[in-house]
């Protein structure tokens, strides 16, 4: 059995970056690749999308479970720390709440065990990040 990724996922990889940070409906928006390591042949590439949502927000300090939002998967993260790479050093408190969804579900590829699947493009999981930031800036106004 290969353990390892293709050459033609590991050059998408390499080419769309760890790391993209946007503002979308004056939200902070982070997507990041959490637990790629180029260095471990069978380290995850999926990719997660994170929202946070300022203080005086009706969700702040919420847990994702309680909440639906129609994004990739659902959420499956909230904290009041922005998401960090698997490994680095927990970052400072910036004041928001973040919600946040992963790429790392049945239907998609992201160990290189995971027999089929989908990978999700930094594009695409760029794009579910600004569609829950658009959900949870209604919620705002609607307050």
């Amino acid at each position: 059995m290969n353990f390892q990724h293709s050459a033609r996922i590991l050059k998408i990889v390499k080419k769309e970056g760890d790391l993209r940070e946007f503002e979308h409906c004056k939200l902070k928006c982070v997507v990041m690749r959490p637990m790629f390591d180029s260095k471990v042949p069978h380290a995850s590439v999926h990719l997660c999308g994170y929202v946070g949502v300022p203080e005086n927000h009706p969700l702040y300090g919420k847990d994702y479970e309680d909440h639906h939002f129609d994004i990739h998967g659902g959420l499956t993260f909230s904290a009041d720390r922005r998401p960090v790479k698997h490994g680095d050093p927990e970052p400072p408190n910036d004041g928001l709440w973040w919600f946040g969804f992963d790429c790392n579900h049945s239907n998609d590829y992201g160990f290189p065990l995971a027999m089929g699947g989908t990978y999700r493009t930094m594009n695409y999981v760029a794009r579910e990040t600004r569609k829950l930031a658009r959900q949870l800036s209604i919620i705002r106004k609607e307050k």
